[in-house]
């Protein structure tokens, strides 16, 4: 997977801003993320489609084929990122469509394809890349695409007690973003 993005270069407080938008200067950045492998136990179940992933309607991550069937996260074809925000904001979808579906009713919660990528950009600060199903978005009230300090305490200090003690008990959904 690779992420490209586009972030506007600083103009020092000494120079004029420039009287035209073709005279902003952009950098590109790019972000490797590793390839996925499947897993050999789906890749060779009946579940699986060609590439090795559990098949799911991507809003309410139901199997098409087997209806008792839900997944979420890494082992799923979903055109997202493979990160902890997305797995946190599939989370609360999945609970809800799997109790409505046994006891008998149709899912109706709907995952958005919310996706976070924290990347860290140097001298403590970080930036969030944010979209929805592959388009960008932005859930703070600041541009969370300028690094700040701020966006590197949240992933340094904040989230991985999120992650290790709440989210694997069920206690803590990203469900302030989407639901």
């Amino acid at each position: 997977v690779l992420l490209v993005f586009l972030m506007r270069r600083r103009q020092p407080r000494s120079t004029p801003k420039p009287s035209s938008a073709a005279s902003d200067v952009y950098k590109r950045q790019l972000v490797f993320s590793p390839h996925f492998k499947p897993w050999d136990a789906i890749k060779d179940s009946p579940l699986s489609n060609d590439a090795g992933l559990i098949p799911v309607n991507r809003y309410t991550l139901q199997h098409p084929t087997y209806q008792s069937v839900f997944a979420l996260g890494d082992g799923t074809d979903l055109p997202v990122n493979k990160t902890a925000g997305a797995i946190s904001s599939q989370s609360p979808v999945l609970v809800n469509n799997v109790a409505r579906y046994l006891k008998g009713y149709d899912p109706n919660a709907s995952y958005k394809g919310y996706s976070v990528c924290p990347l860290f950009t140097g001298n403590n600060k970080m930036l969030f890349t944010e979209s929805l199903f592959g388009y960008p978005y932005h859930s703070f009230f600041t541009n969370n695409m300028k690094p700040k300090w701020i966006y590197y305490f949240i992933s340094r200090y904040l989230m991985p007690r999120f992650y290790w003690s709440l989210l694997p008990r069920g206690r803590w959904y990203m469900s302030f973003i989407h639901i």
